[in-house]
């Protein structure tokens, strides 16, 4: 079971959350296996003090959901037995210190059969 970690790495001038994926530039689009480990972890002096992550439309792809990790606004969530083949569409929004108002970006985790 892998453990597929993004990076926030901060906002967008139009306050999307800019991220990585593997040191990569990503749109937060991902492709995984049952029984791995998802994470959106905050960059030190990213500027991005939270982040807000929703699902918006097809399969709860998550065992229990998602939820931040101890006591940080980090997230995490592990992809449950059973979604093979299953997509989720996720809202997720990172806000700002100075900004509190949150403007959503929509990717996509497809689970592989």
């Amino acid at each position: 079971m892998a453990t597929i970690v993004f990076t926030i790495t901060g906002t967008n001038s139009d306050g999307t959350p800019t991220m990585t994926l593997n040191n990569q530039s990503s749109n937060g689009d991902v492709t995984c296996n049952v029984g791995d480990t998802i994470q959106w972890n905050i960059a030190p002096n990213s500027g991005v003090t939270g982040l807000c992550i929703q699902k918006t439309g097809g399969t709860d792809v998550f065992d229990g959901g998602l939820g931040t990790r101890g006591n940080s606004n980090n997230w995490s969530g592990e992809i449950a037995n059973g979604t093979g083949g299953d997509d989720e569409e996720y809202s997720i929004a990172a806000s700002a210190c100075a900004d509190e108002n949150k403007v959503w970006h929509d990717p996509r985790i497809t689970v592989n059969q």
